[in-house]
Order: C-alpha cells, then structure tokens, then sequence
C-alpha cells in the first residue's frame, strides 16, 4: 500500500495549501462550465486532499491554532539527528483510499489542459482564468499553479526508506508530541530522502533551493 508523505516543511506547505482554492473554483464557481467528467474528477481530487489534511497534526493545519493550555492529541512530534539537532519533521498516511491516485489523475487532466490536449475544451480557459487570479494574489510562483501541483504531488508520492519508514510510523498519521531520535543509518535515509524533497520543490530556481536546503542542513 503506497503512503503519502507530508513534510513539516514551508515549501512543500506552500505548495500544499495552494491547491485548495483553485481546486474549490474549479468545483463551485466554473462548474456549470466544465462536463460532468472533469467535475467529478476535480471534485475527487478535492475530497481526497481533505482526507488528507484531516488527518494532519494540528501545528500543520492553518485552521487549526494550536492550544498552549491544554494537551492536543493531534500536535505532531519532534524529530532528532543522532548527535540530537532537530530536524524537520516527516509525516506518513496510509493511502488505503487511493488519495495519491485520485489527485494523481486531477494533475494530468491539468497538464493536458494547459498543453491544450484536454478532452473537455472548456478546461484549458478555466484553468487560465483561475493562473490569472492567483497571479493577481502574489500567491503563485514563476512555476504556475499545475506546476506547484505537480511538484507538491511529487513529494507525496516519494517512497521512504525502510528503516527511515519504521521509525516515522511511530508517529503516524498523527500523535502526542514525542521525541524520535534516528540511529545512524535512519539519518542517512533522512539525508537521502532530504535531498529528494529538496530537489523535487526547490529545483530549477538557486535562491529558492539555497533557502530550502537549509531547512535540513542547518
């Protein structure tokens, strides 16, 4: 069963976070000018990343302040190296419900719509209108908004080592803050997949790289 991997981390939560809006347009506001297929493809998508955000610790959720008074069962936990730095935190959920699949198969309806080979025609200009306010936002970066999806959806579908895995399940989906420290090979793994999560957000723009790579290096 493949898992999703969500990274307590501000690109790839940048890039998380700005698939609603778009996606909530492209369902309420110009549904009535798309076919009924990529409604319910856009509308599958949709659903499936709230499952997904659901299932977040609070400190990841935007709605979700978090209570300095009171004990919250959904607060995440603390990652550490071996010599005991903290590190950024990974979170791993289950994808019984084909989530990953589900957003997989909005992307790609995305992609041919902007490469205009979409099936529904209306969707190439929908999804232009849709850039275009974003754009007017100052919320979407040089990559465009089908962009930042691909690129988001490429970290959730990132496999995690083995033993790196094991040590991340004891936290997942979500818990009471506790401590994990990774054991030398663990941190290797950690390495690995940081550079991965690095390269498949950050690449093709140096400052944006240099920044990220420093959230796990530093």
């Amino acid at each position: 069963m493949p898992n999703v991997l969500v990274p307590d981390d501000l690109f790839f939560l940048s890039a998380f976070w700005l698939l609603e809006r778009p996606l909530l347009q492209l369902n309420q506001v110009y549904s009535k000018e798309l076919d009924n297929q990529t409604v319910d493809v856009v509308n599958n998508a949709l659903n499936s990343w709230y499952s997904i955000v659901d299932r977040l610790p609070s400190t990841l959720q935007l709605d979700k302040p978090h209570s300095s008074t009171e004990e919250d069962p959904r607060q995440g936990y603390v990652l550490h190296e071996p010599g005991g730095r903290q590190l950024t935190s990974l979170y791993l959920q289950e994808d019984w419900e084909g989530h990953l699949r589900h957003l997989k198969a909005c992307y790609s309806m995305l992609d041919q719509a902007e490469a205009g080979q979409a099936r529904d025609t209306a969707l190439a200009e929908v999804l232009d209108d849709v850039e275009q306010s974003l754009l007017r936002n100052d919320r979407l970066r040089a990559t465009g908004w089908v962009g930042a999806f691909r690129r988001a959806l490429d970290v959730m579908q990132l496999p995690v080592p083995p033993l790196l895995k094991a040590s991340l399940k004891l936290a997942a989906p979500v818990g009471k803050t506790v401590g994990i420290t990774l054991n030398g090979e663990q941190a290797a793994e950690y390495r690995q997949l940081a550079d991965e999560i690095v390269n498949a957000l950050s690449s093709g723009d140096h400052e944006a790289y240099t920044m990220h790579r420093a959230l796990y290096t530093s």
